[in-house]
């Protein structure tokens, strides 16, 4: 589950289109005024609106009543509200206090309740994007440390977060030597006025990230890296996204998933070396909702014994007016819909492939991720973003994709106009 996004001050009947929406004070709240026409904020949220606390408490409690047992909850960043420029740090650690309280509450009377893997998100800090190391981090992470310390599951990990706000764990529901990997990205994140241009090692994190993978690989262990926001975002600083690169093409055979958020969208992307594509990332999409996406969550069926992530099922829960809580469908499940063996990293890999070779496959992936219908330029767009995540290889082969389409769109006219062809 991603981006939560709870606004605590979210009240139903407010306006959600108002005066100041748009400039980071946010609407849904009972003292918003209202633009024309003014909207009506529904009790489980709205596209232009962040969360209301109702939404996350059914939303997990339907998945307990409907989804089966849940062993382990990924839960990757972003618990706090979207309403920036009225935010204060206390404010903020209600919220994620709250927030966390509600999966405690609903999961921990459960006779075997799901390990939690918290994850600090760009929101979940004040100002908005920003953690300064030696100044706010320390304040920030220390708290955060005592909301989560339940969650982190050894006193080494509560320590390395609460300085720099990134861990390592086992987590033996995942199966045998099976550690999680959380980065802290808001250390590489462009919008952190902490950061500078160049890689920084930052509280030694690159350091920390190596070593742990070296010695998982000695040790015959597996893992799953886990951060909020994905390399070759826009948010994310490039040279950080070369250094994961390299280090997932050094690695590919111990680091076996990604999981990350931030997006809000279901997205695909993978990372490669000068041959190709050698490992794939998932970017989960959001609960809160958003313009032509309801609020979302997914589920996985792992092996523990063969390490093999079998499926993924993806769900969505309408917006509804009525006060009972309209429930949630299932909007897919991964290998039917792609017609895939399983969801490692080989088959992602491979159904990027398809994508490129089949408009069929490619409009099923388009059509979840905010594509519906698209042209020759943004169907090749959208292959850049899946297979390219460094910036200059991104930008190289949409520079390709423009020269194509250039060449196309001249060949159609050498065909529609025949005095081109004959002079």
């Amino acid at each position: 589950m991603s981006d939560i996004h709870i606004d605590l001050k979210y009240t139903i009947g407010a306006p959600t289109n108002c005066v100041l929406g748009d400039t980071g004070l946010g609407c849904c709240r009972n003292t918003d005024i209202g633009l024309t026409p003014p909207g009506s904020a529904g009790p489980w949220g709205d596209p232009h609106c962040d969360s209301p606390l109702p939404l996350l408490n059914n939303t997990l409690r339907w998945i307990i009543n409907n989804a089966g047992p849940i062993d382990v909850i990924l839960m990757t960043g972003d618990f706090v509200d979207h309403h920036d420029l009225s935010q204060s740090w206390d404010a903020n650690r209600e919220n994620i206090q709250i927030t966390s309280n509600m999966f405690s509450d609903v999961f921990s009377p459960l006779p075997s309740p799901p390990v939690i893997i918290p994850i600090l998100g760009n929101h979940d800090t004040y100002p908005v994007d920003q953690l300064i190391p030696d100044i706010t981090a320390p304040t920030i992470l220390g708290d955060i440390k005592n909301i989560w310390s339940n969650w982190l599951m050894s006193d080494t990990s509560r320590q390395t977060f609460g300085n720099c706000g990134f861990y390592t764990d086992l987590v033996p529901r995942l199966g045998d030597k099976t550690r999680v990997l959380v980065v802290n990205s808001l250390y590489y994140d462009n919008n952190n006025v902490a950061i500078k241009s160049g890689l920084q090692d930052i509280c030694s994190q690159l350091e920390f990230i190596q070593t742990t993978v070296q010695n998982a690989e000695k040790a015959n262990e597996t893992i799953w890296l886990l951060g909020h926001i994905p390399p070759g975002s826009s948010s994310c600083q490039d040279s950080f996204t070369q250094f994961l690169q390299s280090i997932m093409v050094r690695y590919s055979n111990t680091i076996l998933y990604n999981f990350w958020g931030h997006t809000h969208i279901d997205e695909l992307r993978l990372y490669r070396n000068s041959s190709g594509p050698v490992s794939s990332m998932f970017i989960i999409p959001s609960l809160v909702p958003g313009t032509n996406r309801y609020p979302a969550f997914r589920i996985y069926t792992y092996n523990t014994t063969t390490k093999v992530m079998e499926n993924y099922e993806q769900y969505h829960c309408p917006l509804s007016t009525s006060t009972t809580f309209p429930g949630c469908s299932k909007t897919y499940d991964a290998v039917s819909y792609y017609d895939i063996p399983d969801v490692t990293s080989h088959s992602m890999v491979g159904l990027a492939q398809k994508m490129a070779d089949n408009r069929t496959v490619f409009d099923k992936y388009s059509s979840v991720v905010e594509y519906p219908g698209a042209g020759p330029c943004c169907i090749q767009s959208e292959l850049c973003d899946v297979n390219y995540i460094v910036h200059a290889d991104h930008a190289l082969c949409m520079s390709n994709a423009d020269r194509m389409y250039s060449i196309q769109f001249l060949y159609v006219i050498l065909l529609i106009v025949p005095g081109f062809v004959y002079y």
